[in-house]
Parts: C-alpha cells; sequence; structure tokens
C-alpha cells in the first residue's frame, strides 16, 4: 500500500503537479511585482520595434560584433573606447566582448533583425530587474522588495525607452549595476547567493564601459571581503566547538562561481595572449598616462560634488543632454543631508548593525565614493552623459535604503500614531498587496510616461541602407565584397555601419572601418583590407561633397526618402560583378 501511495504522488507530481506549481506562482505577490518592475523595459521594446528600430552608428557597430560570435572569428575585444580623442597612442578597447555572447543567441534565432536585437537588449534587462526584485525578496521579503522595486521603476524613468531596450553598451551595463548592487546587499546581509550575482553582474558591467569600473571594483571588492571574512571567522566557529555537524561550507557555490567568472571573463583572458599589444597593457598605459595626454580631469571636487548633488531629489530628471549640467549650490546642499542621513542610517540607531537597512546605508556610502572617484577621473573634454548612467541607478537605491531604514527605526521605537484607526489604515496600506497593487500603477505611469523613443537616426540608417541593398541586388551579382568610404560626420559616425551591417546580414563581405593605431580582432572590417575589385559604396554629407572622392565609374544613387535628405550615394561596381 505504501509503494501504491508513492507511485500515485509521483505521478500527480508530473503534469498535473507542474500546473500547481504555476497557479501557486501565479498568486505570490513577488510574482506581480516582478512583471510590474519589468514592464517599463518591455514597453520600451515594444515602442521601439514598433518604429522599425534598426541599428546604425555604435549599435551597428556592436550588432556586428553579436553577428561574430557564432562565426569562426568571435569577439575577443569590447566596443572601441573614446580613448583615442586624447592621443591615438592612448586607443583601447573596453574591457570585454560578454554583452555580444549573450545577446547573440536571441539576435541569431531572429535573423540579426532590429526587433531580435531589441528582444535581446531587453531581456537582459528583464533580467537585470527581476535578480535584483528577487535578491532583495530573500533579505527580508516584502519590506525590502517594496522599495527596491520603487527604486527600480524610478531608475527606469530615469533612463528612458533608448537605454532599456538599445543594445548600445554604456546603457546595456547600467541595469547590470542596480543587480550588482543589490546582490552585494545581500552579500552584507548574508544572503549565500548573493556574491555569485554580484560577481556576474558586476562583470557584465564593466566589461561594457570602462567609466563604470570604479564602481564595481569598490562594490564587488567590498562584497568579496565580507563574504571571506563570513566564511572565515563561520569556519574558526565552528573548529573552536569542535561540533561534529558538519564543517560550514559552501565550495559546490563557490566552484559554480569560479567557473561562472572564468567563463564570462574567457574571452578578455584570450586575448591577452594572442593579440599584442593586448588590451590590458593598453588600459595600463592609459590609466597611467599623465595628465597632459589625457586632458585635464575634473578633479575630486568636481565629482565628489557633482555625485552629491545628483542625491538631491531636486534632480531626479531625465537621461538627456541636460544630465551634464553641474548641480545648483543648493541641490549640493540638500544632497549632502541625504548623504549624512545615509550615513546616520548605516552608524546610528537600535539593533545596529543587524539590519538590512543599515548593512544597505554602509553599501552605497561605498558605492556613492566609487562614481565619485569615476567622475573624478573624467577627462573635462568629454562628454560626461554615459559616464553619469551609473548616477541614475546608485541615487534611487539609496532613496530605497533610507525608505527602509527608517522604516526599521520606527517600528523598533513602536512610532505610532495613537488612534486605532490610524494605526489599522497604516497596517493596511503597508501591506504586501497595497504595496504591490501601488506599484503596478506606478508600473504603468512610468511606462505611459515614458518619452517616445528617438526614430529619426533609425529611419535615415534604413532609407540609405535599403537604397543600397536594392542596387546591389538588382546590379551586382551575389556575395560581393563591398568597400563603404564616408564623409562628414553623419555619413561616417551612423550610416557607413548601418550600411556596413545591412550589407553583412544580406551575405555581403563589407569593409568600413577606419584604421587603429594597434592590432584588433576586426581588423577585417577595415576599409583598407577590401579586395581591389571589390564594389565601392561612397557615402557623403551635404556639407562634405567637395570631398568625396567617389571612383570615376561610380554612378550616383538618388536617395528618394524623406528621411534621407541632405546624404549623397554614389555607388561604383566593377565590370566582372555587373549583372
Amino acid at each position: 500500500m505504501a509503494t501504491l501511495t508513492i507511485t500515485h504522488r509521483s505521478t500527480g507530481s508530473g503534469a498535473a503537479g507542474v500546473a500547481d506549481r504555476l497557479r501557486s506562482l501565479v498568486r505570490l505577490p513577488l510574482t506581480w511585482l516582478c512583471v510590474a518592475t519589468a514592464a517599463p523595459v518591455l514597453v520600451a521594446a515594444v515602442r521601439e520595434i514598433a518604429i522599425g528600430w534598426i541599428p546604425e552608428g555604435d549599435d551597428a557597430m556592436l550588432a556586428t560584433r553579436i553577428r561574430d560570435v557564432l562565426t569562426g572569428h568571435p569577439p575577443l575585444q569590447g566596443m572601441r573606447s573614446t580613448s583615442n580623442f586624447f592621443d591615438a597612442q592612448l586607443s583601447n578597447h573596453h574591457p570585454g566582448p560578454l554583452e555580444f555572447y549573450l545577446d547573440a543567441p536571441i539576435a541569431a534565432v531572429t535573423g540579426y533583425s532590429g526587433a531580435g536585437i531589441v528582444t535581446a537588449a531587453a531581456l537582459l534587462n528583464v533580467a537585470c530587474i527581476v535578480g535584483a526584485v528577487v535578491m532583495a525578496h530573500r533579505m527580508r521579503q516584502m519590506r525590502t522588495a517594496l522599495p527596491v522595486a520603487g527604486a527600480v521603476l524610478l531608475a527606469q524613468w530615469q533612463l528612458g525607452p533608448d537605454v532599456l531596450a538599445r543594445p548600445l553598451n554604456p546603457s546595456a551595463g547600467t541595469l547590470p549595476i542596480l543587480l550588482m548592487l543589490i546582490g552585494a546587499w545581500a552579500v552584507f546581509d548574508r544572503d549565500p547567493h548573493g556574491l555569485w550575482v554580484t560577481l556576474i553582474a558586476g562583470s557584465f558591467a564593466a566589461q561594457t564601459e570602462f567609466a563604470f569600473c570604479p564602481v564595481v571594483l569598490i562594490v564587488t571588492a567590498s562584497a568579496c571581503l565580507v563574504a571571506w571574512t563570513r566564511a572565515w571567522h563561520d569556519t574558526r566557529r565552528w573548529r573552536a566547538a569542535r561540533s561534529r555537524s558538519p564543517r560550514p561550507t559552501g565550495r559546490k557555490r563557490q566552484y559554480l562561481t569560479l567557473g561562472m567568472i572564468a567563463l564570462a571573463w574567457l574571452p578578455s583572458i584570450v586575448e591577452l595572449f594572442v593579440i599584442h599589444p593586448n588590451n590590458g597593457q593598453l588600459a595600463l598605459r592609459l590609466l597611467t598616462n599623465s595628465t597632459h595626454g589625457r586632458g585635464t580631469s575634473t578633479g575630486v571636487p568636481g565629482g565628489f560634488g557633482y555625485m552629491v548633488g545628483r542625491l538631491s531629489p531636486t534632480e531626479l530628471g531625465r537621461f538627456d543632454a541636460g544630465i551634464e549640467r553641474a548641480p545648483s549650490g543648493m541641490a549640493i546642499g540638500i544632497g549632502m543631508v541625504v548623504l549624512l542621513l545615509l550615513l546616520l542610517a548605516a552608524a546610528a540607531g537600535p539593533r545596529l548593525p543587524r539590519t538590512a537597512g543599515s548593512r544597505g546605508s554602509w553599501l552605497l556610502l561605498l558605492a556613492i565614493a566609487g562614481e565619485a572617484i569615476a567622475l573624478s577621473a573624467k577627462p573635462e573634454s568629454v562628454s560626461a552623459m554615459f559616464w553619469l548612467l551609473p548616477v541614475l541607478v546608485v541615487t534611487p537605491v539609496v532613496d530605497a535604503v533610507l525608505i527602509l531604514r527608517t522604516v526599521e527605526v520606527s517600528r523598533a521605537r513602536h512610532w505610532h500614531l495613537g488612534a486605532a484607526r490610524h494605526t489599522e489604515l497604516i497596517k493596511r496600506a503597508s501591506s504586501p498587496l497595497a504595496g504591490v497593487a501601488a506599484l503596478i500603477v506606478a508600473a504603468t505611469m512610468a511606462s505611459a510616461l515614458a518619452r517616445p523613443p528617438s526614430a529619426e537616426a533609425s529611419d535615415r540608417a534604413r532609407a540609405v541602407s535599403d537604397t543600397v541593398a536594392t542596387y546591389l541586388r538588382e546590379h551586382s551579382s551575389s556575395g560581393t565584397a563591398v568597400r563603404i568610404s564616408s564623409y562628414g560626420l553623419q555619413s561616417w559616425i551612423s550610416l557607413a555601419p548601418a550600411v556596413a551591417f545591412q550589407l553583412a546580414r544580406n551575405g555581403h563581405d563589407a569593409h568600413y572601418l577606419g584604421s587603429w593605431p594597434y592590432p584588433e580582432d576586426n581588423s577585417s572590417w577595415y576599409a583598407a583590407t577590401a579586395p581591389r575589385d571589390a564594389v565601392v559604396v561612397t557615402l557623403a554629407d551635404e556639407g562634405s561633397v567637395k570631398d568625396a572622392h567617389p571612383p570615376a565609374s561610380a554612378i550616383q544613387v538618388p536617395l528618394s526618402a524623406a528621411a534621407a535628405s541632405g546624404i549623397h550615394l554614389w555607388i561604383a561596381i566593377p565590370a566582372a560583378d555587373r549583372k
């Protein structure tokens, strides 16, 4: 009979058991909380797809790198950095290509279409958002999950759709910083799974953008130190007690963490041995170079002042050109008050140091210091917009931690309004379901009030790319090599990479990149490496037509779309490749 009973239960744990677990999952407030916080990213992705987004400029270069993952020449380096703007001898790449590898499977399934690339970028951000909310829930359940979910929504509102659903490397690394912060907070709060989350998210963020490295290094190093110290103390306590219980260990988890980190950095490690000088040497050269080569830096007062000023609620705003404006004196003063409150939340109050709020406060102080260091090292000659992206996720988490610490202190001191009906109202308002409902409303508002994505650059790139592809399909052999020459800022930065990417999707061997002072893993893209008998596509802005020198046999091809007005196009097809 016992055997029959066991067999019956195991049979019920099949399809019916899965259905029961799914129903239970749907009924959980945490599930709806994750759905609500992920909604703005999903809405942003749908809006980008609806306008027919295709990659152009740096997005197109990145999309080509994604396409290379499943070829015989997988990428070993990250995107080119802007360090060559100071001095060609300081040229290097961002630390790694992890984003390319994670985006590649979904992009490949969709034929590397614009919709597929947007979907891949958006799903990575959704994973970071859900991971942050789940890690927060693991600490103190809804008491920590609700403030963190609010911080996630506020961060998404500030970032906007172009950051949430585009693969551009600084944009892609922003929400992983938020996940890294919550993971490190969980480490401080003794969550055994917090460390691998912190290290993986930090690795992704660091590989996308050099400017993110200071805050990543400080947060991940702090999390590792805390985790190692606690493991050491637990081992000593076990030895002192001479307990018969198993020795406290998480070796399996440690090995898995080390394996995932090694895999995440494997292409960058391989690059150290196959490319000379490698990116590590070039990065070290940049960091140790005199300020003469890199220009004047912002400095510690400027970096600290900006970071503190952005802590002020009066500085909340969207990610646009206005973000580079220095905070006002009043904003810096309010930010200093917020910083003092954060210090008090970390070091003062009852039940220290065993509260989630106090531990989170210590972590945020370290993160603020890391971002202030990054901003102080920023050369004044470089646009600060992408350097400031971590600020837009650090500041909402600061607000969440302060709210949590306020709740902890009020509960510890039994602060009540006195009247029973008021107390009951507070209990209802602070219930998990009420909090989830409020955040669903906030998510709906954040999605509805988000500014629409910009379609101008994408429409222009589509008009030019479609014209070139159609002309080559009608007048040249399939799979021909193409060299793209560009004149003028718009043609060089935006259109040439877009045309090259679309031609590569159509089976052409596209060459468009300018040369680089040091060896790269994508040197086959250089225009100088194109075969002598390649098709030549020449693009020129209106103001640069006089500088363009298309081949004598080139035919000027009209661009009928209004989106491509001001752009001139010539195409020269060798006689051997003409239809």
